[in-house]
């Protein structure tokens, strides 16, 4: 599958984004609104094309059969965040306490946000925005290490430490690493309801 998404502002509170070209099985598709419509109808295994006036419905088979179960079941998580959204929007942000994602609830330490603003006005530009090793930065896994050998008399050094963009992104790089296709996976419970897909993503099965 090839696309392009070229982003078009029609103003301060709308954006639509310009034709997006397909090629599946069936062939190149034009789909007028590539964002919403996907978004509405990629549950179903299609996607529908704008063609007026009768808006009909084209299929393109082109979300993988291992895929089609896990759009069919959106996360439960992700929904309560889209729903408190919309509860925010109505009854004010002030009114709703939306702790779906974990997101904070308070505000950073005045210190965090003035060391991100230090390293904005220091560091070059191309080093702010720009790769880094695959393990991180080094000065930062050599302050972890220090960390966590201060905190609990560990011998950790930066060679042991791997830095990712989050739990999630840990994980996966974890079960990627030592699952094989049949593999059983067993977690206690509760735990957090995305683990099964993320054992999935492997071919492994979740027990």
């Amino acid at each position: 599958m090839t696309g392009c998404l070229p982003f078009r502002s029609e103003g301060a509170d709308s954006f639509s984004f310009d034709p997006l070209y397909v090629c599946g099985r069936s062939g190149r598709k034009r789909i007028d609104n590539p964002i919403r419509e996907s978004y509405n109808h990629i549950n179903r295994g299609t996607i529908w094309k704008n063609k007026a006036p009768d808006r009909e419905r084209e299929d393109i088979n082109m979300i993988s059969e291992k895929m089609k179960p896990l759009v069919n079941n959106n996360s439960a998580i992700r929904a309560m965040f889209e729903e408190g959204k919309r509860l925010a929007a109505i009854h004010g942000a002030e009114n709703v306490f939306d702790f779906s994602l974990g997101n904070p609830n308070v505000p950073a330490p005045q210190s965090v946000s003035q060391a991100i603003c230090d390293i904005l006005k220091e560091e070059e530009s191309t080093f702010v925005h720009g790769y880094m090793s695959n393990a991180g930065f080094e000065d930062v896994r050599a302050a972890i290490a220090e960390s966590l050998n201060r905190r609990f008399g560990t011998k950790f050094h930066q060679n042991n430490i791997l830095m990712t963009v989050g739990a999630a992104s840990g994980l996966n790089v974890i079960l990627k690493t030592i699952l094989n296709p049949g593999d059983e996976v067993i977690a206690f419970a509760p735990y957090f309801v995305e683990y099964g897909n993320y054992v999935r993503n492997y071919d492994a099965a979740w027990l």
